[in-house]
């Protein structure tokens, strides 16, 4: 029999698992949210017959064998140390935490019950045009690799106040991307890093919905470049001052040509076809879920690549359960 899940958060990340995993034969038992009302609504909406604003309570019901914790980044800490305490397995959304100290809780948390699954939910490694990027990185096909270059642009676009506009909360374009494709880059090239330096800016502070007695601290652009084990280099821009467009972009560049992720594609250019840009994969072009509506930051890949993360986990606690 397939563990039951419990869900902590209500926004788009949370709404998706949802779907995701009752389409794949899970069931989701409970819900949680900082409101009642919220979680109610919530519950309503996704046909789920337990719903709360108190941790404990979902924590503790005997259906919950699986926690999935995509909240706001200071509460991802505490709930997952508790549920990992009380025999609970867990995936958590990005960003971690607010700080290392609270990401290290985590993590000491996981190792002192390794009989239990635990794990942070990067999901851009989860998709089929990066596996393939890796693959082709490792046959060599652009030869050393040099450089990688990133870029990522959208719009904040804040309807109300919330975490992301908090930076002491875990909020902004760093916290929000940057921890995903550190672990890209990780995972594509198998190297680890040596050294790192950037920058962050917070250029809008307020707008038509956020002002008065609030302000956005949370930074808007990100830059910053890193030094990986063999001096291969990294180079990152994350722009959420882009409003109406949405790119996500990842460049390999090695001796023979250079990878080009783009959003879901991959596309490949080598050197001695000056010109020839070549299509190895294309991504889906529908929604992960029909019942969501489209809009650019669920089409973007590390909404998809959560969707999949959170797939391929719950696979992989079944067979590691002998169910």
């Amino acid at each position: 029999m397939l563990p039951g899940v419990g869900i902590f958060g209500t926004g788009v990340l949370a709404r998706a698992t949802v779907h995701f995993l009752k389409e794949s034969g899970f069931k989701i038992v409970a819900v949680w949210s900082r409101t009642l009302a919220e979680a109610k609504k919530f519950a309503t909406e996704l046909a789920i017959p337990f719903s709360t604003n108190r941790a404990d309570d979902l924590l503790l019901k005997s259906e919950v064998g699986f926690v999935v914790i995509a909240c706001t980044p200071h509460l991802q800490s505490p709930i997952a140390v508790k549920a990992l305490g009380i025999g609970k397995h867990v995936i958590a959304s990005w960003p971690a935490g607010t700080s290392q100290l609270e990401v290290l809780k985590m993590v000491k948390a996981a190792t002192y019950y390794p009989s239990l699954l635990s794990m942070m939910c990067h999901g851009i490694r989860f998709l089929p045009s990066y596996i393939m990027m890796k693959e082709k990185v490792e046959e060599g096909l652009i030869g050393e690799v040099y450089l990688f270059e990133i870029r990522v642009h959208s719009q904040a676009g804040f309807s109300e106040y919330d975490w992301r506009c908090d930076g002491m909360m875990g909020g902004g374009a760093l916290s929000i991307h940057g921890s995903y494709i550190i672990d890209t880059v990780s995972y594509l090239s198998g190297k680890n890093i040596k050294s790192v330096n950037g920058m962050v800016k917070t250029y809008v502070k307020t707008t038509q919905t956020v002002n008065g007695v609030r302000e956005i601290t949370g930074d808007d652009f990100c830059s910053f470049q890193m030094i990986l084990d063999g001096g291969v280099t990294v180079s990152c821009t994350i722009n959420n001052l882009c409003e109406g467009e949405s790119l996500h972009e990842v460049i390999v560049v090695g001796s023979k040509g250079r990878l080009i992720a783009k959003d879901l594609d991959l596309y490949v250019r080598l050197s001695d076809h000056v010109g020839k840009e070549s299509c190895l994969h294309e991504g889906c072009k529908d929604d992960t879920n029909n019942a969501l509506s489209d809009s650019a930051s669920q089409r973007a890949p590390f909404f998809k690549g959560k969707c999949h993360c959170t797939y391929l986990t719950f696979t992989y606690l079944c067979t590691y359960l002998g169910l």
